[in-house]
C-alpha cells in the first residue's frame, strides 16, 4: 500500500516537472488518481485562456454545507468569502470563428475559480481544451426566464483530474477526498454517487448550486456548495458583464484584435489580459490573474502532499 502510494505520488510530481519544463505542455498526460486513467493536454495555445477577458465574473461567498444522516452525521456549514466565479458565452460579439463549440456543446461557460481556506477549497470548471481527450466535464441546460435564465445540468465527466476539485475536513461520516477532484458519477453501484448544478443567472446577482449526492444503504448525504456574487467588474468600461437578452448566457464585451482564424495566438484585449503564443495569462485582468488551465498544479501540489503524509502514515 505504501509503496502504491509512493508510485502515485511520484507519476504527480513528474506530471509537475513536465508542466513546468515543456513549453507547450506537448504530449503530457495527466493521471486521474481514482481510475489511473489518463487526459491527454493539448499542444500549443488555449482558446480557454483566449477567452479570459470576455467572461464575466461574479464575487461573492461560497458556502459548503454537509448534511443529511442527521441521526448519526454532525451537519456542517463552511463558508469562504471573496469567491469568484466566471460566466462565459460560447461565442464572443465580434468574431463568430472565435468559439468554444470545437470543444464545448453547451449553451454557457462556467469556472469557479480554485480558491481555499483553512476548512475548505473549491474549484469547478465546464470545459476547457487545454484537455484534449476529454474537454467537456459538465452537460448544461439554460432557460431564459424574466431578466435572465435559469441554469441546471449534470457532472458526466470521467477524466477531470484537477480541473473540478474540493475538499473539507473530515468527521465520522465525511473523509477528507484524498485525490481531491470530483468522482464520476456512479448510477448503478449499491451506494450512488452524482453530481448537479442548478441556479439563476442575471446581470446583477448569481446564485449557483453545485451538489454532491450519496445514497446507499442506509445512506442519504449531500455535499452542498452554494455561490451568491455580484459582479466583479462594478461597472461598464471595467470588464465584460453578462448580457441575458439573447437565447443564451452571454456577454457585452466585443472581441478586438483576435485574428480571423479564431486561435489564441496574439490575442489582446485593452485594459484586460494578453494570452501569448504558450496560452497563459500575462497581465491582470481587474485581478483576475490565472486561467483555468493554470490552477492544475495547486491541486496537484494539495494531492501530493495528502498521499505523502498518507504515506509515511502507514
Amino acid at each position: 500500500m505504501r509503496y502504491s502510494i509512493l508510485f502515485t505520488v511520484l507519476e504527480l510530481a513528474s506530471g509537475i516537472w513536465a508542466q513546468n519544463t515543456t513549453e507547450k505542455f506537448c504530449g503530457y498526460t495527466a493521471v486521474n488518481g481514482l481510475t489511473s486513467q489518463r487526459n491527454n493536454q493539448k499542444c500549443g495555445p488555449l482558446l480557454d485562456d483566449a477567452f479570459i477577458p470576455y467572461n464575466a465574473y461574479f464575487m461573492g461567498t461560497i458556502t459548503l454545507a454537509l448534511t443529511g444522516n442527521a441521526d448519526r452525521c454532525k451537519q456542517q456549514l463552511y463558508p469562504m468569502e471573496n469567491y469568484t466565479v466566471g460566466i462565459g458565452g460560447m461565442k464572443v460579439t465580434g468574431n463568430s470563428s472565435f468559439s468554444r463549440s470545437s470543444y464545448d456543446t453547451n449553451p454557457f461557460y462556467f469556472w469557479f475559480k480554485y480558491q481555499e481556506n483553512k476548512n475548505i477549497s473549491a474549484g469547478f470548471l465546464s470545459s476547457t481544451d487545454y484537455f484534449v481527450t476529454e474537454s467537456q466535464w459538465w452537460t448544461l441546460q439554460s432557460a431564459k426566464r424574466g431578466d435572465g435564465f435559469d441554469i441546471s445540468g449534470n457532472y458526466t465527466g470521467k477524466l477531470a483530474p484537477y480541473s473540478n476539485v474540493y475538499n473539507n475536513p473530515a468527521d465520522g461520516c465525511w473523509k477528507v477526498n484524498i485525490y481531491n477532484h470530483i468522482v464520476s458519477p456512479d448510477l448503478t453501484s449499491s451506494t450512488k454517487n452524482w453530481w448537479t448544478i442548478s441556479g439563476r443567472l442575471t446581470p446583477t446577482m448569481v446564485n449557483i448550486t453545485i451538489q454532491q449526492t450519496i445514497q446507499g444503504p442506509n445512506d442519504n448525504r449531500q455535499a452542498t456548495f452554494d455561490f451568491v456574487g455580484t459582479p466583479f467588474a462594478g461597472k461598464p468600461g471595467k470588464g465584460a458583464l453578462l448580457v441575458t437578452s439573447e437565447s443564451t448566457p452571454t456577454t457585452d464585451l466585443a472581441l478586438k484584435g483576435v485574428a480571423t482564424t479564431g486561435n489564441a495566438n496574439g490575442t489582446t484585449s485593452s485594459g484586460s489580459s494578453s494570452t501569448n503564443n504558450t496560452g497563459s495569462s500575462t497581465k491582470k485582468s481587474d485581478g483576475i490573474i490565472l486561467g483555468p488551465s493554470h490552477f492544475q498544479g495547486f491541486a496537484i501540489c494539495a494531492s501530493i502532499l495528502v498521499l505523502l503524509a498518507s504515506a509515511f502514515a502507514l
